[in-house]
């Protein structure tokens, strides 16, 4: 046998192999489905990239909505921390005047009790600060006259009744003709002030007692007590209100007695 006729047979054999199997894929792939399938390419996956996922979408969707509530709860929070001494209606006030209460012992409840007695609608003051006698040493009491933003009854006699329309009235307990305040009573009044005077942009020189009031004949809040308020304490709190700038209203006194 030559080697022409040997390479003739064994392409017949090969040919016969190869359409045996081609019938054979064809009966159980009528269709060519699957011959279509092996003959698509392979997909290619890039590992750096992160696969989306419907778990993973419900997960930053959940993670989003967490969020959100904590940031309406922070939000709440910080509305809900309003200032103890922070007001919520509006009005112009010009003064600060500070009183002595010329007794002992004393608090707003009983302030107010003897001011109704008097005839009056409620207690006079705005704020009441207390001496551990009736209330805690240097306690500031709020008078629902500062939650109303209403006009005081603490300063008659002034023209147009100006001290008391837009005069903050602050009343500490205790008699100062000769003494003090407590040394928590006067550092709670110099709190009170200050944010008083920063929160409706009163100046120093508008900050008095009550004896300084035009038209005033009284004593209060007590020589020495007046002494320290246009001493001691302006000088310390001047710094801190020197953005003041408001010019004094027509009728509070160039010069404390």
């Amino acid at each position: 046998m030559t080697r022409s006729h040997l390479r003739t047979c064994l392409t017949g054999v090969l040919l016969m192999v190869v359409g045996c199997s081609q019938q054979q894929w064809q009966a159980a792939d009528p269709y060519g489905l699957m011959e279509a399938a092996y003959r698509q390419p392979f997909p290619v996956i890039d590992l750096d990239q992160p696969v989306a996922s419907k778990t993973s979408d419900r997960a930053a969707s959940l993670k989003a909505r967490l969020a959100r509530r904590r940031q309406a709860r922070a939000a709440a929070v910080k509305t809900a921390k309003r200032h103890p001494w922070q007001a919520t209606g509006k009005r112009t006030w010009t003064y600060i005047v500070i009183h002595h209460s010329a007794a002992e012992k004393g608090n707003a409840r009983q302030f107010d009790l003897a001011h109704r007695k008097r005839g009056w609608d409620e207690m006079g003051y705005h704020f009441v600060i207390t001496n551990g006698h009736g209330g805690s040493d240097g306690a500031v009491e709020v008078g629902s006259r500062w939650r109303k933003q209403k006009w005081g009854a603490h300063c008659g006699g002034t023209l147009n009744n100006e001290y008391n329309e837009h005069g903050i009235g602050i009343c500490l307990v205790g008699d100062f003709s000769t003494a003090l305040p407590s040394s928590t009573q006067r550092a709670s009044l110099q709190k009170l002030v200050a944010y008083l005077a920063r929160a409706y942009d009163i100046p120093l020189a508008n900050i008095i007692t009550h004896r300084d009031a035009p038209n005033a004949k009284t004593n209060c809040p007590g020589g020495r007590f007046h002494q320290y308020v246009h001493g001691p304490m302006k000088r310390v709190m001047a710094p801190d209100l020197a953005d003041a700038r408001r010019p004094p209203r027509q009728g509070v006194l160039a010069t404390q007695r």
